[in-house]
């Protein structure tokens, strides 16, 4: 398993810091800096960006499905266990 490696944002902490998981490295960061933001998660406006308002509701899973489903196939056949096969 890879570990994530972080040098310290605070010169007086030392080492850099070992984490083996993302919520490892995210509690880390919230003893270390409490004040400030960690992570965020990516907000869906789709349905209200000028270009979806014109189109009807169907397309706001249409077209993404549309944009995304050759890169997952794409993805999927160059996957190393399914060319092992």
């Amino acid at each position: 398993m890879s570990s994530l490696a972080v040098g310290s944002p605070d010169p007086g902490f030392g080492v850099a810091a070992q984490f083996s998981t993302l919520v490892d490295l995210l509690e880390w960061r919230a003893r270390l800096q409490p004040e400030r933001v960690a992570y965020t998660f990516l907000v869906d406006n789709g349905k209200f960006l000028p270009v979806w308002r014109a189109l009807p509701p169907l397309a706001l899973w249409f077209v993404p499905s549309v944009i995304g489903l050759p890169i997952l196939v794409y993805n999927l056949i160059r996957h190393p266990l399914v060319r092992r096969a």
